[in-house]
């Protein structure tokens, strides 16, 4: 048994609860990978940048469903971002009526930096852990990852 917060978690955990753990303890050990006060950005910037490719664009409405927003909360985000002037929004060349999100210079920077964190952050618990147990868990959580999205290859 150990604590978080000191609430007492057990061999009885739930995996939802463990999830979350896993997720908290990813997320407090940020700073101690990168130098979270050198981030370009807020991290939930940071996601909806990262969710763009380096090349091209995507639209705005596959940004959000990335993301599990609605199309007006990431049109927000967007918005901010491209005030920013890390992104630019344009009519897709496909459709007009569609807007196409693609990175600027410095937004093409801040992915890259918050792409290169997250490698950190991953090298960090790769040190923690044996390679076979990241590798197992990458596999576990890719699984359940794609739960309720059709069968994984």
């Amino acid at each position: 048994m150990f604590t978080v917060n000191g609430f007492p978690v057990d061999g009885d955990a739930g995996l939802v609860q463990l999830l979350d753990l896993a997720q908290r303890e990813v997320t407090r050990s940020f700073p101690e990978a990168v130098d979270a006060a050198a981030a370009p950005l807020r991290g939930s910037q940071l996601r909806v940048l990262s969710m763009v490719p380096l090349e091209g664009g995507r639209r705005l409405s596959d940004l959000a469903t990335i993301a599990g927003m609605t199309k007006q909360a990431m049109g927000e985000f967007v918005a901010d971002l491209a005030d920013r002037g890390f992104v630019t929004v344009e009519p897709d060349p496909a459709d007009r009526r569609v807007r196409q999100v693609s990175l600027t210079p410095s937004g093409r920077d801040a992915a890259e930096w918050a792409r290169d964190a997250l490698h950190r952050v991953e090298e960090l618990w790769a040190d923690r852990l044996s390679a076979r147990d990241v590798s197992t868990l990458k596999g576990l959580l890719t699984r359940v990852a794609g739960l309720g999205h059709g069968p994984i290859d």
